[in-house]
């Protein structure tokens, strides 16, 4: 009898342990950010610069519309410098791009540029934009807060 108490008494321990929810340590509030900025551009071959990045503010992406005079690539880069030309890396691969346009757009952000420290005073990552041959216009849905 005492043994079947101690059977009874360990399954109902283990079944209370596998339905309790596995709890991570809390890094802080998940935060949507939305992008309220349209930043324009216009180039040829050349890597341009769609918005600045300011000290103390991340830049969050949410999107891109592409629209080019020839089929072309363009490609979505963030760095510093003028036009991104220090520690450039690529957001998206090269998209191709035609006369008609080229988009992806959501409401939320999709990702945020990295963080240079100290992030209070260092001049923060820019994003630009990488293109290809024909001459591109656009447009990258961007929040920068």
């Amino acid at each position: 009898m005492k043994r079947f108490l101690i059977a009874v008494g360990l399954s109902i321990a283990l079944a209370w342990m596998v339905q309790q929810p596995v709890r991570g340590q809390a890094i802080g509030p998940y935060v949507q950010a939305a992008c309220s900025q349209l930043a324009s551009f216009t180039g040829t071959a050349t890597t341009v610069l769609a918005i600045a990045g300011a000290a103390g503010k991340v830049l969050y992406l949410c999107g891109y519309q592409f629209t080019a005079t020839a089929a072309t690539t363009a490609a979505v880069v963030y760095g510093t410098g003028a036009t991104c030309g220090t520690g450039t890396t690529a957001v998206t691969g090269a998209l191709n791009v035609a006369t008609t346009p080229t988009t992806d757009h959501q409401q939320y952000a999709y990702f945020s540029v990295p963080q240079i420290q100290p992030f209070a005073t260092a001049a923060q990552n820019s994003l630009c934009v990488t293109i290809g041959t024909a001459a591109v216009t656009g447009h990258l849905f961007v929040g920068q807060y």
